[in-house]
């Protein structure tokens, strides 16, 4: 894949990705056939594309200010060259689902396996969004939620080059401050240890449920 392919190139890859995976084919770890194209866009040309980019200097790692989203960790592995083959859940998934917005009814054809409109879109649309600043309004997905505080990030294309943003595509700000392990243990050392760790062998479920809520309950500043 070079640095700059055309949207025919982008689209010839495309086609030859629809016609051996049509619905019905599976992928191991692929729950639907909308999560198959998801991994074969990401592995035969999403992360080759980013690969290049990032070898000619063309596009940058992201930071997300301490967000720690996956599409961060993702978008940052495959411009080294370094995808995992589960990126897709997060890399890939915005980039489709941005192609593929405009399908009415889109999740009822996903499960009637009723492909040829969702074909479509990905064809009409996903060549121009990898040939280019194909974005032109912020996009979202399961891969840009943050891991401090649950909320999503945004981005949108500037040239080649995603920006991290809020979704009204103002500057990322950054993620609240939580507060210190110390300060949200009062008297019980079963809560300690359970925030040190939910799951530990000496901390019970119901230990570790209250743990996980006294940290959530201070996070948000509740009483």
């Amino acid at each position: 894949m070079t640095p700059n392919p055309t949207p025919a190139e982008i689209e010839e890859a495309l086609l030859e990705i629809l016609r051996e995976n049509r619905p019905g084919n599976q992928v191991r770890g692929c729950s639907s056939h909308l999560e198959v194209y998801d991994h074969e866009i990401q592995n035969r040309i999403l992360s080759p594309l980013l690969q290049a980019r990032g070898e000619a200097g063309l596009v940058g790692t992201l930071d997300d200010l301490g967000h720690d989203t996956p599409f961060t960790a993702a978008w940052n592995r495959a411009i080294r060259g370094g995808s995992r083959d589960w990126d897709c859940r997060s890399l890939a998934l915005p980039f489709v689902r941005t192609a593929i917005r405009p399908v009415p009814d889109l999740f009822e054809k996903v499960f009637a396996d009723r492909y040829d409109e969702i074909d479509d879109a990905l064809l009409r649309h996903l060549p121009d969004i990898l040939a280019g600043p194909g974005f032109r309004t912020p996009a979202t997905g399961s891969g840009l939620r943050s891991w401090v505080d649950s909320g999503h990030v945004w981005f949108r294309f500037d040239g080649m080059d995603p920006s991290l943003c809020e979704q009204d595509g103002s500057p990322l700000r950054d993620p609240p401050t939580l507060p210190a392990y110390a300060d949200l243990i009062k008297e019980e050392a079963a809560r300690y240890t359970g925030l040190m760790s939910f799951h530990g062998s000496d901390v019970s479920y119901e230990e570790g449920q209250k743990a996980w809520s006294a940290w959530r309950d201070a996070a948000a500043g509740a009483p």
